[in-house]
């Protein structure tokens, strides 16, 4: 069953920005939360990458359908998208 304030926060277009310094652990979170949310309310969770390092972390999540990827690396207006 989902928690009640899970379900109000995704109700109200969750939205969520982790950051920290290089080796925080930041992509292997947003994977086991993508995996929580897949698991509990079936949503698939999107990313939007602005580098390259925690790319290894999360292509499982990818090919297990779990999350998608938006690489925003090389757009000119990035901060757009």
């Amino acid at each position: 069953m989902t928690p009640e304030w899970l379900q109000q926060a995704i109700n109200d277009r969750l939205s969520l920005l982790i950051y920290g310094d290089t080796d925080d652990g930041k992509s292997a979170l947003i994977g086991q939360l993508a995996a929580e949310m897949k698991e509990l309310l079936g949503l698939k969770t999107r990313v939007y990458v602005f580098d390259q390092p925690g790319w290894p972390t999360l292509i499982p999540y990818v090919r297990s359908g779990v999350m998608e990827v938006v690489d925003v690396r090389f757009l000119p207006h990035r901060w757009e998208a």
